[in-house]
């Protein structure tokens, strides 16, 4: 597995997977990344496993 080093990642940068369903009834939103089908779409073009995590940039 590669690995990468992000050296200034910005306010905006965020580790994201595809979310934690059916904990909600604890009090727990499912999260995830902001766009679900950019997501799968991007792990998928590298060819990761469909919910790896991936790297979020907000625009500011």
């Amino acid at each position: 597995m590669a690995k990468i080093k992000v050296i200034n990642p910005g306010l905006a940068t965020f580790v994201e997977d595809s979310g934690r369903y059916g904990y909600y009834h604890l009090g727990i939103p499912p999260g995830g990344a902001l766009d679900q089908m950019s997501f799968k779409a991007g792990n998928l073009l590298l060819g990761n496993d469909v919910n790896a995590a991936a790297l979020e940039v907000a625009l500011m």
